[in-house]
């Protein structure tokens, strides 16, 4: 008996994962599909204006511990509690300027074709 030779099949080549996109961001760079991107972005910047928020309260906590009586009374806790202020002067401003990136990378996200989709708009019957 003679044996048939094997087909042999060619091998597929898988093709290649889309390249993932890219959107820089007040703290680096958001990569991955166009939805993918634009939702990080969009996570992020809810969570900077959480924390922006969260320092805001905090300050004014501590400026109304200031001008209440008797909290702030004696020169040294007046000073502490003017330093605290200084410094969540300082994270406020550094918050309020990674939230201005974070705007600027959820517009750049927005901009990749297929990252938002509109919901349809209704339909008008009538006048």
């Amino acid at each position: 008996m003679q044996e048939s030779p094997a087909v042999v099949a060619p091998l597929a080549v898988p093709t290649p994962p889309p390249a993932p996109y890219v959107v820089q961001s007040g703290t680096g760079r958001i990569t991955g599909a166009p939805t993918e991107v634009y939702q990080a972005a969009t996570a992020q910047r809810r969570e900077l204006r959480q924390q922006l928020e969260r320092l805001e309260e905090q300050r004014q906590e501590l400026r109304n511990e200031l001008r209440s009586d008797g909290r702030a009374e004696n020169a040294t806790d007046r000073a502490g509690v003017e330093a605290r202020i200084k410094e969540l002067d300082a994270r406020i401003s550094s918050v309020d300027q990674q939230l201005a990136q974070a705007d600027v990378a959820v517009a750049s996200a927005a901009a990749i074709p297929g990252a938002t989709v509109e919901p349809p708009r209704p339909e008008r019957n009538g006048p």
